[in-house]
């Protein structure tokens, strides 16, 4: 940068580079480009076997099905035919 003489100022430069070179419109798609602007993929979490089994609860595995009258219905004729 220069002053109104012309002096050479040095400024100073935030993101450290080259302050008289600037990425326009069409040279952003250019694929060399496009890698400087790119972001790293985010890295998932790996589930873990505590993180799966934490929401599963008793009913899952049916230990809540003789709370409801609707099963027992079903269940007691069948069972008395078997007797």
């Amino acid at each position: 940068m220069t002053d109104f003489d012309g002096n050479i100022v040095d400024a100073p430069n935030p993101n450290n580079h080259d302050p008289n070179y600037y990425y326009f419109d069409i040279a952003k798609k250019l694929p060399i480009v496009c890698k400087l602007f790119e972001k790293p993929p985010k890295l998932c979490k790996c589930h873990t076997r505590y993180d799966i089994y934490k929401h599963i609860c008793a009913s899952y595995y049916g230990y809540r099905n003789e709370e409801d009258d609707v099963l027992e219905c079903l269940e007691g004729p069948a069972e008395d035919a078997m007797r």
